[in-house]
């Protein structure tokens, strides 16, 4: 079962990771200001892929199946 806790842990590690990642690169923190995120290598890539799909399901699970429906209806 999946719970606000458990997906909490997942993005935890998944954004650890990157951040680690870009820190490792000689990069600065991911911003609204820059793009840090270009260019990621396969793996991070795929880690920062993770971590948005896991951050648009505890957005989801914290609507509820009403308003995600609704939102997945009207937008």
């Amino acid at each position: 079962m999946t719970t606000f806790t458990s997906l909490a842990e997942d993005i935890l590690k998944s954004a650890k990771l990157l951040d680690a990642h870009l820190a490792s690169q000689g990069r600065p923190p991911s911003s609204f200001d820059e793009d840090t995120l270009g260019d990621l290598p396969p793996d991070m890539e795929a880690t920062r892929n993770h971590l948005i799909d896991t951050t648009q399901n505890l957005k989801q699970l914290a609507q509820g199946p009403h308003d995600a429906t609704m939102e997945t209806l009207f937008s």
